[in-house]
């Protein structure tokens, strides 16, 4: 079973990431960016050559095998989302409830160490 991580990245300012998020850029076998073009230059400030690939609203549906594919082969994937810490609550829920059903994933999110008060 893969691992499937869901981080927010910073929207304006590259130095507003985690040590943790910019590790496990590093390390996982595939990084699914909301915008590959956003996303290279967080990566690109860090020098993280991880493979990339887009996945958003409008590819998903051409995107999931590969996705899953990824997962059934115990890969560690990176789902990236250039947005606000609540929108990543919200699409974690809906991550973890289908990689659970089709029990593919363990499913992480919240490396950005931001916590709410």
């Amino acid at each position: 079973m893969g691992t499937l991580y869901i981080v927010g990245t910073p929207i304006g300012n590259l130095e507003d990431v985690s040590f943790r998020v910019i590790r496990i850029l590093s390390e996982v076998h595939l990084i699914a960016a909301e915008d590959t073009r956003v996303t290279e230059k967080l990566l690109s400030r860090y020098g993280i050559k991880t493979k990339k690939t887009s996945f958003n609203k409008d590819n998903s549906f051409r995107k999931i095998p590969e996705i899953l594919k990824a997962l059934v082969d115990n890969d560690r994937l990176i789902r990236v989302k250039e947005t606000s810490r609540e929108i990543v609550d919200d699409q974690h829920q809906e991550d973890r409830k289908q990689t659970r059903q089709h029990r593919l994933a363990n499913c992480n999110k919240g490396l950005g160490g931001h916590r709410r008060r």
